[in-house]
This record gives structure tokens, C-alpha cells and sequence, in this order.
């Protein structure tokens, strides 16, 4: 019977577990592999002609692989998007730099927000459906502002937001272009910063004050959309 249960269970959802083994393979790899060693600041100071000269041979082909790189990084939440960030910001420039990262960063976490949506989203929806009605309404309503203050706020998780959104009736569209909107501001902050990357010693160098203090300021400023929206519905 167990055995039944189990093959009915497994034919029926055959593709789901294939891609969530994949997943977990492809994060254990990489966790393993130690990827994150390498977007050391020494390591990219060290190669650093190597690397403005492979991007002013292959300009087009270096933003591609710089794009790929970010998108997993994000969507598989390896621990070296802030680093990414900051090397736009010095190879690239702040301009380029940003536009870089924001389609990167972007489609990693609609990618992830896909496959929790395809691998978990509906046994979600189905098992707490009462539970989850009044805030799916919420989402549908207020999605937009919700997700903004998030993005915004500096110190939100951004992996969470992924995942969350994808469990939840939240349009694909929506998270999508409010994820691009509201990742801009930090974006810029640490791609501006980047451009001082061969002077850094530590990553934490860049917490400066001006910097710190724009940080304050992004969370603050992450606010208003909620307020916004709440002083528009009191209307």
C-alpha cells in the first residue's frame, strides 16, 4: 500500500521532484565548490587588468557572463551579490553598471519566485486556502506597495521575498517590476561605491558614513509606498 502510495504520488508529480532535486544538486554544488571565494576584493584586484581587458575585447560577451553569474547568485541566494554589485559599479561604471545588475538581480528572483510558485505554490494554496484568502486579497489589492516597502528596505532578505511572493497569488508582472523598481536605489549605492573597489580593504569599508546614511534614508523612503497606499484607500 505504502509502495502504491508512493509511485501514485511520484508519477504525479514526477516533474516537481526533478527540478527540486536539481535545485537542491545545483546549491549543493555550488555551496561546495566554495564560489564565493572567488569574488574575493583581493582576488578581484589582483586580475583586475586581465579582466578590463577581457571586458574591452568582449564587451558584449562579458555582460552576458556578468548577467548569467548575477541571476544565479540570486536566485540560488549565494552569498556575493553585494560583491557583484560592486564590481559593476567599477568594471562597467555606475550608469551601465546598474542596468547590469538590475536585469541580473531581476531575473534571479523571478526565477526563483517561479520555482517555489511551480514546486510548492499550489499544495500551499490548496492546504491553507481559508487561512491564506483574506491576505491573497491583501496581495491582489496591495501587492505592489507591500513589495516596494520590502525591496526597499535595506535590510530585508531579499531570497525571502522571492519565495514568499511565489507561494502566494502575487502576478508574476507585478513581482517582477516592482523587484526592479525597488532594488534600484540600493543598486546604485553600492555600484557608485564600486568604482572606489581597487582603494577597499573590506567589504565593510564601504559602510562609510554617506553611506550609511543613505541607507538610513532608503529606509525611511521604503515607507511611503505603504502609507501612500494606505492614506489613498482611508480616501
Amino acid at each position: 500500500m505504502s509502495k502504491f502510495s508512493f509511485n501514485h504520488y511520484f508519477n504525479i508529480h514526477k516533474t516537481r521532484i526533478f527540478i527540486a532535486l536539481g535545485f537542491i544538486i545545483l546549491l549543493v554544488i555550488l555551496r561546495y565548490m566554495g564560489i564565493g571565494k572567488h569574488f574575493t576584493l583581493e582576488n578581484i584586484k589582483t586580475h583586475t587588468q586581465y579582466i578590463r581587458g577581457f571586458i574591452a575585447q568582449n564587451y558584449l560577451f562579458s555582460v552576458l557572463i556578468y548577467i548569467t553569474i548575477l541571476t544565479l547568485a540570486s536566485f540560488l541566494s549565494i552569498p556575493i551579490t553585494v560583491m557583484l554589485n560592486l564590481v559593476a559599479g567599477f568594471f562597467y561604471g555606475v550608469f551601465p553598471g546598474i542596468i547590469y545588475v538590475n536585469i541580473g538581480t531581476t531575473l534571479g528572483g523571478a526565477l526563483c519566485f517561479l520555482t517555489f510558485r511551480y514546486l510548492l505554490g499550489g499544495f500551499v494554496r490548496q492546504k491553507y486556502d481559508q487561512k491564506l484568502q483574506k491576505f491573497n486579497q491583501d496581495i491582489e489589492k496591495n501587492g505592489y506597495s507591500y513589495l516596494l516597502s520590502l525591496q526597499l528596505f535595506p535590510a530585508t532578505p531579499i531570497i525571502l521575498i522571492n519565495i514568499f511572493g511565489g507561494l502566494t497569488s502575487l502576478k508574476l508582472w507585478t513581482f517582477i517590476w516592482t523587484t526592479s523598481v525597488g532594488i534600484l536605489p540600493g543598486s546604485l549605492v553600492y555600484t557608485f561605491a564600486g568604482q572606489q573597489l581597487s582603494k577597499l580593504e573590506s567589504i565593510r569599508d564601504i559602510l562609510s558614513w554617506p553611506v550609511l546614511i543613505v541607507l538610513i534614508l532608503l529606509a525611511l523612503v521604503s515607507l511611503i509606498p505603504v502609507l501612500y497606499q494606505k492614506f489613498f484607500n482611508n480616501k
